[in-house]
């Protein structure tokens, strides 16, 4: 009897072993198309991750994004003109790299492209300090990460009187504008530098942003208006595909 048992255990083994499925293996990025590599944070849809991969197909002809091309891409969709801006958007898209890759480069847009100034700051109080899942990018946090240049690092007031030099329309003289620029950094500090330290912090920024929307592009428009994110939208959107 035992050795019957032992054939029936054998016999068993060899019947899971020959029904069981194979071991899964991991599928190449490249065969899962474009938004295989894309957080599952991002606020862009399948179908707009397609598109924007045309759009960037349709711009480089390598896997990455020189700067020249994504500062062309600023000016002609979304009427950046400011060349310092530009490079401090293309720095926070890019990080510590030179070119963006196509990841980067949807990574950056889903945030730069989505909400209004209401729904944004609606989004940043709505992050809690207990939850478990990381947030979307906030944009509190992507344009203080533009004016910084990707560091993080807290804003002096050397960096931003830099930042709101063209923020004076047509000075008397330049001695005028230098006092305009000293006096808006000034009262933006008095409103904004929460722990008096005369620096302005992420910290400081999320919650001036947070009492006040109006004081997201503080130190300078960078984020695209409602209109041009819709017109760049439906642009990639028409383009054939790949």
């Amino acid at each position: 009897m035992a050795h019957r048992s032992e054939k029936l255990k054998l016999l068993e083994e060899l019947t899971e072993s020959t029904h069981s499925p194979p071991p899964s293996l991991p599928v190449p990025t490249h065969l899962l198309g474009p938004h295989a590599c894309i957080p599952a944070t991002s606020t862009v849809s399948l179908d707009e991750i397609n598109a924007l991969h045309r759009m960037f197909k349709s711009l480089t002809d390598t896997e990455t994004m020189a700067k020249p091309v994504f500062r062309e891409l600023l000016h002609d969709y979304f009427s950046f003109t400011d060349d310092q801006m530009m490079d401090k958007i293309f720095k926070a898209f890019a990080k510590t790299e030179n070119v963006l890759s196509f990841e980067t480069f949807v990574t950056g847009l889903s945030t730069f492209l989505r909400g209004t100034v209401e729904e944004q700051v609606e989004q940043m109080q709505r992050v809690s300090p207990l939850s478990h899942t990381p947030p979307p990018p906030l944009p509190a946090l992507v344009v203080f990460n533009i004016y910084t240049r990707g560091s993080m690092e807290a804003i002096n007031r050397d960096d931003m009187c830099l930042l709101l030099k063209k923020s004076i329309v047509k000075p008397a003289s330049e001695e005028e504008r230098d006092e305009g620029i000293r006096d808006l950094v000034d009262m933006l500090l008095r409103k904004m530098d929460k722990d008096g330290d005369h620096l302005l912090s992420l910290e400081d920024y999320k919650k001036s942003v947070a009492e006040d929307k109006l004081l997201l592009e503080a130190l300078g428009p960078c984020l695209p208006n409602g209109k041009d994110v819709k017109e760049f939208l439906a642009a990639a959107e028409v383009l054939p595909r790949i």
